[in-house]
């Protein structure tokens, strides 16, 4: 993590002799761009856990070909990363086994679009910390959610952290495993943006 002289063809070389690879974290590594993430893709499909959080050079064509040649994907960081709704809708596509996802600080990501992916997707983590495009009102939702689906003991993980928008270090971090366990996230219209039900209080 945080090699930021590391290039798309040194990435290459090592995924050529790194083909059973299933932990890679490039966090930081600010030279790497979609010609590196697609060497990824092609030689590394085993990977299951992959951060490629604060990738400045990374676009959504590099992100799509990871999620459909990393199909064992089970952990991705694009914190801070220039990833848009295209690339969610890929992980919807080709990533069944996602089940942690962290988009902090992505700003042109749609809110309608998160929760079509914390719903396909069945991930169990999910952290939004700063995402322009969640509503504040979203982020108390999927907090009391996880609370709710835990008997709503307080100061567990899931209902305690995450800041619901306020300033901070707390991160907007859900346990999204335990919101399905207290029945169905969503009604169908909800998969494009309206949030089921009054907010629990």
């Amino acid at each position: 993590a945080f090699l930021p002289n590391l290039s798309d063809a040194a990435l290459l070389r090592i995924a050529k002799k790194s083909q059973h690879l299933r932990y890679l974290d490039l966090s930081g590594s600010y030279s790497i761009g979609d010609r590196g993430l697609k060497s990824v893709s092609a030689r590394m499909s085993e990977i299951r856990h992959l951060g490629l959080s604060f990738l400045e050079k990374a676009s959504d064509i590099g992100l799509e070909n990871v999620a459909m040649g990393c199909v064992h994907l089970e952990s991705l960081e694009l914190e801070q990363t220039l990833v848009t709704d295209a690339t969610l809708e890929a992980l919807i596509q080709y990533s069944p086994n996602l089940k942690s996802l962290n988009v902090g600080f992505c700003h042109n990501l749609s809110e309608s679009k998160i929760l079509g992916c914390l719903h396909h997707c069945h991930l169990q983590t999910l952290n939004v910390t700063h995402c322009r495009g969640v509503s504040l009102q979203a982020r108390f939702w999927l907090m009391a959610k996880a609370g709710n689906a835990r008997g709503g003991g307080g100061g567990e993980k899931g209902d305690a952290v995450g800041s619901g928008g306020r300033e901070g270090s707390e991160r907007d971090c859900v346990d999204a495993g335990n919101i399905e366990e207290g029945g169905s996230l969503f009604e169908e219209e909800s998969l494009f943006g309206k949030l089921t039900g009054p907010l629990p209080h």
